[in-house]
């Protein structure tokens, strides 16, 4: 059962992530996450709203997920590329566990075979995991500087910028790099796990050495006598 559910996540792996990455690199619009510097909307001062019982007095939205639309080359190739590296994670630890099953249901499980599954699971998740968090942070950065960055505004054909560019609504462009450690913690506790089967493993061995090594004496004993 673990066999046929790894297979069809890597089936259904590989066609999502081919339709996310036709979709990032060619459609007028993409969906991201992107960064904002620390927001939240003003009133006018001569505006107040009524029906409310609390307010905000700091704090805010420092990202936001949305559509985007025109965004260039760049940012678009920096998505897919964390696209790709979530697949390609999923799709090693996916073909991992196919092997795992398929050792286990063999006449030779062969215990250094799991343990270099592990290890190999436990450096995709690492490598993949930290990368892809990059990965997607330049993208939020690029599509950041460009949805949000302005170098002025017009009123019925009046031009204004400089100090005057806070704009009571709009938020402004931030630059946002936030990489969680998880993949350690993950990697960590595989790489441990490998080295407790390499560890029963010897033990295995040492036992089994063990007994042949009293056959033999006992054997050797009987001799004598």
């Amino acid at each position: 059962m673990t066999r046929v559910v790894a297979a069809i996540w890597v089936a259904t792996v590989l066609v999502v992530t081919t339709a996310a990455l036709i979709q990032t690199l060619t459609s007028d619009s993409v969906q991201l996450t992107m960064p904002v510097a620390e927001f939240w909307p003003a009133l006018y001062p001569s505006l107040h709203v009524q029906g409310t019982s609390a307010v905000v007095t700091g704090g805010g939205f420092t990202s936001a997920t949305v559509s985007v639309a025109g965004l260039d080359v760049a940012a678009r190739l920096w998505l897919a590329a964390g696209t790709l590296l979530v697949a390609l994670t999923q799709l090693v630890i996916a073909i991992m566990v196919l092997r795992f099953c398929t050792r286990l249901l063999s006449d030779d499980p062969a215990p250094a075979h799991f343990r270099r599954a592990l290890r190999i699971a436990a450096f995709t998740i690492l490598i993949g995991g930290l990368c892809w968090q990059v990965c997607f942070g330049i993208s939020g950065t690029l599509a950041s500087q460009q949805v949000l960055g302005r170098s002025g505004w017009d009123m019925t054909d009046t031009v204004v910028s400089g100090s005057d560019l806070e704009i009571r609504g709009l938020a402004n462009p931030a630059v946002h790099l936030q990489v969680d450690f998880w993949p350690i913690l993950v990697a960590l506790a595989l790489l441990a796990a490998s080295s407790a089967f390499q560890v029963g493993a010897k033990m295995q061995s040492d036992r089994e050495q063990l007994l042949v090594d009293r056959q033999r004496l006992v054997r050797e004993t009987e001799g004598l006598v």
